[in-house]
């Protein structure tokens, strides 16, 4: 399996968003989604999320690394 790289912000946004997250808020940097109640705070600003940024998003959003690049193949999105 390949290892996890960085994905622009709308990028990560989908990958939560086919995972049963939705958006509750968003401001000028960051969208503020929910699923069951948990709230998750992602960048909506910048190039590419940071790795450290989106390992916890992905640890906090209970998202594997072979649901992550499931994802990312659903999405039609290329690394």
């Amino acid at each position: 399996m390949p290892a996890i790289a960085s994905v622009p912000p709308d990028i990560l946004k989908r990958i939560l968003e086919l995972n049963g997250w939705s958006i509750l808020d968003e401001g000028k940097y960051n969208w503020i989604m929910v699923r069951n109640g948990a709230p998750l705070s992602i960048p909506r600003k910048g190039r590419l999320v940071s790795l450290p940024v989106l390992d916890a998003c992905l640890i906090t959003a209970e998202i594997a690394p072979g649901d992550y690049f499931e994802a990312l193949e659903q999405i039609g999105h290329k690394i």
